[in-house]
């Protein structure tokens, strides 16, 4: 719930475990922040009275003398996804507030994420695929790929220099695949279609695609914009 005084914010969330008895509010708004914690100091406006009188009215009702201690805390919005969730689980299910003791939708997994408690995502059923590591994994789809290593034409197309002229990272000792090399593709994308023959035909494509969007987004002179707006003559006149 946020870092409390001489302990950290782990310790501060799990402070139920220390069966403390105490009132804590959280929030994001640092604002918010310092206008409870010196409220005694600031004068409040008609309209916060209320919403300010809540947190107030929350700690008397559970007070306990020499027991009940209040505590707010300033929450970074990362470690604050479950009210986030709930406010938009109510929006989207519910038509009027409500108290409820019960758990939300999936509130529960994401307090206890909140709280470190669970991995970072549900772990659910399903298949379990090899991660993509490795020559022979990370460029399986792509025809250039011979069981990890380059395909002859592949290797030959590289070794005349035929794709120089697309980009110069074909004309480096060392070829980075992963490089964006225009036309809106990557290095590995020029190889792969190369080996297969339709490399024209997808500079060609992509070559008039970004002269649609060039025409598209054509910016006018500014007197051009002015005339059709019939501003230039009023000016003028």
């Amino acid at each position: 719930m946020g870092p409390i005084p001489c302990l950290t914010e782990e310790q501060a969330i799990m402070a139920q475990k220390h069966k403390w008895d105490l009132t804590h509010i959280e929030t994001t708004d640092r604002r918010i922040f310092e206008t409870i914690s010196m409220q005694e100091y600031i004068m409040l406006q008609d309209n916060q009275l209320e919403a300010y009188g809540l947190f107030n009215t929350i700690h008397a009702n559970n007070f306990k003398e020499g027991k009940t201690y209040r505590r707010i805390s300033c929450v970074t919005r990362h470690m604050n996804s479950t009210v986030e969730y709930m406010v938009n689980y109510g929006m989207n299910n519910l038509i009027v507030f409500s108290e409820v003791q019960d758990d939300l939708g999936d509130m529960r997994f994401l307090l206890n994420r909140d709280m470190g408690m669970v991995f970072p995502s549900p772990i659910r059923n399903g298949a379990i695929f090899g991660t993509r590591r490795g020559k022979t994994k990370m460029y399986t789809d792509f025809s250039f790929n011979k069981n990890g290593v380059l395909c002859d034409e592949a290797i030959k197309s590289l070794d005349e220099g035929k794709l120089t002229g697309i980009s110069s990272i074909f004309s480096e000792q060392v070829v980075y695949l992963d490089t964006l090399v225009g036309y809106g593709m990557y290095g590995r994308d020029i190889l792969h279609y190369v080996v297969n023959g339709t490399l024209p035909e997808f500079i060609c494509q992509n070559k008039m695609l970004g002269e649609m969007g060039k025409k598209r987004y054509v910016r006018m002179d500014v007197d051009k914009v002015m005339e059709a707006m019939d501003l230039k003559k009023k000016i003028d006149t």
